[in-house]
């Protein structure tokens, strides 16, 4: 079965169509004096578009920019904590064993991410540092976890 349409293709090279208007070569053409192609349907971006795009980009570059110095400022006022969270284990050549990450190290990943801690993860850091807070080390304990809470939280 064949089928047969009024519809026709440009020839080679392209034609203009019963329109007016000009067709690329093997583009379906217009058969009548009233059909307009229409314009794409894609959206053409305007140069003010791009510049518009650009500024805002270079806006967020910045802000990100302030975000990751800010991080990088508290984390570096957490040096000597994350240096007791942080640590790795050696056995008794020196060589670093190879173990999966622990709590502490966990933890100490996360406040270089994010420059601050929240009051429970404060309470872990300072249970990392000091042990468990007994009548030997209340005192010290307690004004390490408050400081930690205030700058920090």
């Amino acid at each position: 079965m064949t089928t047969t349409t009024d519809q026709r293709r440009a020839k080679a090279g392209g034609e203009i169509g019963a329109n007016g208007e000009w067709y690329e070569g093997g583009k379906f053409i217009a058969t009548q004096e009233d059909t307009i192609k229409t314009a794409p349907m894609r959206h053409e971006i305007t140069p003010e578009e791009l510049a518009r795009r650009a500024a805002a980009q270079a806006e967020h570059d910045a802000t990100v920019a302030r975000l990751n110095a800010w991080i990088a400022a508290r984390a570096e006022q957490f040096a000597p904590v994350l240096a007791v969270l942080e640590a790795r284990l050696n056995d008794q050549w020196g060589n670093p064993v190879v173990i999966p990450e622990t709590f502490h190290q966990s933890l100490g990943r996360q406040l270089r991410a994010s420059g601050s801690v929240s009051p429970e993860q404060a309470q872990y850091v300072a249970k990392a540092v000091y042990g468990r807070q007994n009548k030997h080390n209340s005192e010290q304990y307690d004004v390490f976890l408050t400081a930690l809470v205030e700058e920090f939280a």
